[in-house]
């Protein structure tokens, strides 16, 4: 007996009704996983889903995401993303790449592909708590110079600042590390999470889950999901939990293109979902969700309540749903 949990990264509710397979679960019902008082982002939903308490989040992703790297930051280090980002006519505008400037030994990068990056600033992690940031995504098309980084450390504020206005990188995620309990303590099965997404990768390797990553993901709308549907079905025939996060409609909605994120979840029903589920192992419970909505009007995270699905519910499925 297993449990496969798919999760659907920016699915809006009225878009469950582009993936035909969910008519067919067992069991369903909506529900926010933004705890009371944070920001939705796949970090603190995810992390709520499987059991962690709303206080052991990390309030920023940027350390897990070097986690997923295998060039992970040490203790004591502050992490942060460096998106490019577009800022002309002084708004923050769509993401984008630029070349990333020489740190010397200030820090280190760790391209990640594209726009995403991430800064290591070593034996800094202690002015974490000073820094305010915001998410570039969440800020599209506000004024700059009222988003700029600030930090309780004038140097550092400087430095962060020079970023933007120099070369074009928006800091933002600030990390260090943050203890989180185990997959054992939160009394999951030994388990595996299969993504391409750093931060979900991040949070898999801290919780002590094996982190598969299929060849041909790329965390957006042209990701291969055939490869990605082998993983997972491998997974599942070797492991009791698993975990799947695909992104791409989140991205797609991020660009407030309704067209590329409808035909991104069409694709998800046709090459992933329906072949998954006329194919888990006997005894497989597949549970559908989203972590968060993400609004094609807006192009943000969207707290409110998503749609769960659940095939072939088991007994401790049914208590975990009471417990909501």
């Amino acid at each position: 007996m297993n449990t496969v949990l798919l999760i659907i990264d920016g699915m809006m509710p009225d878009e469950a009704r582009l993936l035909p397979t969910l008519e067919r679960a067992d069991y369903r019902w909506t529900h926010s996983h933004t705890p009371a008082g944070m920001t939705p982002d796949s970090l603190c939903c995810i992390l709520t889903m499987l059991g962690v308490k709303a206080a052991q989040v990390p309030t920023g992703r940027a350390w897990l995401e070097a986690l997923a790297t295998g060039e992970p930051a040490a203790r004591g280090d502050l992490v942060l993303r460096c998106n490019g980002i577009d800022l002309a006519g002084g708004k923050l505008g769509p993401s984008c790449y630029r070349p990333l400037p020489p740190l010397g030994d200030t820090g280190r990068w760790i391209p990640l592909g594209g726009y995403k990056n991430l800064l290591v600033l070593p034996g800094l992690g202690h002015l974490e708590c000073g820094i305010c940031t915001f998410a570039p995504h969440q800020n599209q098309n506000r004024r700059v110079d009222l988003l700029l980084p600030t930090a309780g450390d004038p140097a550092l504020q400087l430095f962060l600042r020079q970023l933007v206005a120099r070369y074009g990188l928006w800091p933002w995620g600030q990390a260090a590390y943050a203890p989180l309990p185990t997959a054992a303590q939160l009394g999951l099965a030994p388990g595996a999470v299969v993504c391409r997404t750093e931060v979900v990768a991040g949070l898999g390797r801290a919780l002590e889950l094996s982190c598969l990553v299929p060849p041909g993901s790329t965390a957006e709308v042209d990701t291969d999901l055939s490869q990605k549907l082998r993983c997972a079905l491998q997974a599942a025939r070797t492991y009791p939990f698993v975990l799947i996060h695909i992104n791409g409609a989140d991205e797609a909605a991020h660009r407030r293109d309704r067209r590329q994120k409808t035909a991104f979840l069409q694709r998800i029903e046709r090459e992933f979902l329906a072949p998954l589920a006329g194919a888990l192992p006997p005894q497989s419970t597949l549970i559908v969700t989203a972590d968060h909505g993400t609004d094609c009007r807006t192009g943000k995270h969207w707290a409110g309540a998503v749609p769960t699905f659940v095939f072939d519910p088991t007994e401790e499925v049914a208590k975990w749903h009471e417990q909501l």
